[in-house]
């Protein structure tokens, strides 16, 4: 290894690979293993998917964990290597039961949503999720903190549900910091704390998560807890609507319409709205329909009008029946 990286010593390839191969022959794992991985994703030697399996394989049938996972992965997606979903779950099973967080956080979650092809058994789900929660694993920690939130798959426990969210949080997890802050500014099953819940859900929108940013924006909006900025709310609107969430571009359509209108505000606001109905938003079907309607923004058109309320109406939209 230090060879590979020139740690210490001059970079020699060639030499690494040697000392790498020796210790395979001695049979150790690890060497194994990253020789695998080497050969998986070309890092230093070409890539040779079926050589990676065979090392990869040989380690984990060895008892080396990262390899039952990846060598897993391979296998049940035919990565490279003929695909064998009962194989590979085995593998990624048996690297969760000997430790591995990754490896419970995917078991689990294809039996708790029944992902390609492996029944759905939501006590087996759970279990690993939890068991990848409770070692640590941030998207696990995350994700049972919402079930328990919900109800989703278990019975709601929000005070339970706080106590992954905070550790999620303390982790850095930006999707904790929205629902765990939500919860801190309405009093749901914790406390209510609005001083601490508005700091949350500001943090999760300034790291870039699509809901925190739309939470964020609808308070600056309207002046929750929070003077309001108009300005600053279309902003968050604008990058939580890039990143594609349907809310956030109705509501940045519509606040742009609520302002100074020019002809490129109101193009930029019915763009907006067009992606949110294309994404299958029937409030912003439902706007559209208005507009071309009362042929505000675009030309009127009362047959366009009744498409767009049609298809609002097919998705539930009671102002558009």
């Amino acid at each position: 290894e230090l060879l590979l990286k020139g740690t210490g010593v001059h970079k020699n390839i060639e030499e690494a690979l040697k000392f790498i191969k020796m210790s395979i022959d001695k049979g150790n794992i690890n060497a194994m293993y990253q020789y695998g991985l080497m050969l998986l994703f070309g890092d230093v030697i070409e890539i040779n998917k079926v050589e990676a399996a065979k090392y990869l394989k040989m380690s984990a049938d060895k008892g080396q964990i990262d390899s039952m996972l990846t060598y897993g992965k391979m296998k049940f997606y035919g990565d490279g290597i003929p695909a064998d979903k009962e194989e590979g779950i085995k593998y990624i099973k048996k690297s969760a039961d000997e430790g591995n967080c990754e490896a419970m956080l995917i078991y689990g979650r294809k039996h708790l949503f029944g992902e390609e092809g492996i029944p759905i058994n939501k006590q087996e789900g759970i279990k690993y999720i939890k068991m990848a929660a409770d070692k640590g694993n941030e998207e696990a920690i995350f994700d049972y903190g919402r079930y328990l939130e919900v109800g989703e798959y278990m019975r709601v426990n929000k005070k339970e549900a706080a106590k992954y969210y905070q550790i999620a949080v303390s982790k850095g997890n930006d999707c904790a910091m929205n629902n765990y802050g939500l919860m801190l500014l309405n009093g749901y099953g914790v406390p209510m704390d609005k001083k601490e819940g508005l700091r949350l859900i500001k943090m999760s929108a300034e790291k870039g998560n699509t809901e925190g940013m739309f939470n964020y924006a609808v308070m600056l909006e309207n002046g929750v807890n929070v003077p309001i900025n108009k300005k600053e709310a279309l902003r968050y609107l604008k990058m939580s609507a890039d990143k594609g969430h349907t809310g956030a571009m109705h509501n940045y359509g519509m606040l742009l319409l609520k302002g100074k209108r020019t002809p490129e505000i109101e193009k930029e606001a019915l763009k907006y709205f067009k992606m949110s109905a294309d994404a299958g938003s029937d409030i912003s079907l439902y706007q559209l329909g208005s507009m071309h309607l009362t042929g505000d923004v675009v030309e009127k058109n009362i047959e366009k009008a009744a498409q767009y309320f049609k298809l609002s109406a097919d998705k539930g939209n009671i102002l558009s029946m």
